[in-house]
């Protein structure tokens, strides 16, 4: 099954450049969507809060148009299992620094659904990582309907 490349910009926002070009696969149970945007550990970074602000912004603006691009509301009832995938030119530590990375991706996507991601009962987060090349940074987004 190969994705459909759907619409494809670059967004600017202060010193943070990110591209999105959404690819949906459909699947009878699954989802996934690409959000193409850099990603970075947000726990060891030293930055001006004004400089992480315009990134954690561009990240959720990008993630929630790569989401809506696709579909206007999440295509599956509660409850549902995510799978957060970055991918990109080293691997951070899975515990601490992993999930605050994805931090932003995962608070666009819990808007998207509408449901607060503090609610694990109807949504479960699983974070996944793997390499790739300096161009190719994303994150993967996974939607599977929980059985």
């Amino acid at each position: 099954m190969s994705g459909a490349v759907v619409e494809s910009f670059a967004l600017e926002h202060g010193a943070v450049t990110v591209q999105r070009s959404p690819r949906v696969l459909v699947e009878p149970t699954s989802v996934t969507v690409l959000v193409e945007v850099k990603t970075v550990s947000e726990k060891n970074i030293r930055e001006h809060h004004m400089v992480k602000a315009a990134r954690v912004k561009a990240q959720r603006e990008v993630t929630t148009y790569a989401l809506r691009g696709q579909y206007v509301r999440c295509p599956f009832p509660t409850p549902m299992l995510v799978t957060l995938t970055r991918r990109g030119a080293r691997l951070l530590d899975d515990d601490d620094n992993l999930p605050r990375a994805l931090s932003a991706i995962r608070d666009a996507f819990a808007k998207w659904v509408g449901v607060d991601d503090k609610h694990r009962h109807l949504v479960r987060y699983k974070y996944r990582q793997e390499l790739a090349g300096k161009r190719r940074c994303g994150v993967v987004i996974r939607i599977d309907a929980a059985t």
